[in-house]
């Protein structure tokens, strides 16, 4: 994964507060990966086996929804590491 602050214009945020934006982006980051690894080894393979098929296409079409992206059938049966 790319660092948070990896894509910043160096240019367009010339200020004393980028130490700081690139500290909280940093942190950030690293939250959201530990987010990522407790979804895709322990919630998601939990879920698999419980919920249902409906249960599941109904969860991730509100996922798909939240996230403005088209939902693929297909993968809601699929692991992450099948995708």
């Amino acid at each position: 994964m790319r660092s948070a602050s990896a894509g910043l214009n160096k240019t367009a945020l010339r200020s004393r507060k980028l130490p700081s934006l690139k500290t909280l982006l940093t942190a950030l980051s690293d939250l959201y990966r530990s987010h990522i690894a407790v979804e895709d080894q322990e919630v998601f393979p939990v879920a698999q086996e419980e919920l249902s098929d409906s249960a599941k296409e109904i969860i991730g079409r509100r996922m798909a929804s939240r996230r403005g992206v088209p939902f693929i059938p297909e993968w809601a049966s699929l692991t992450t590491s099948e995708r």
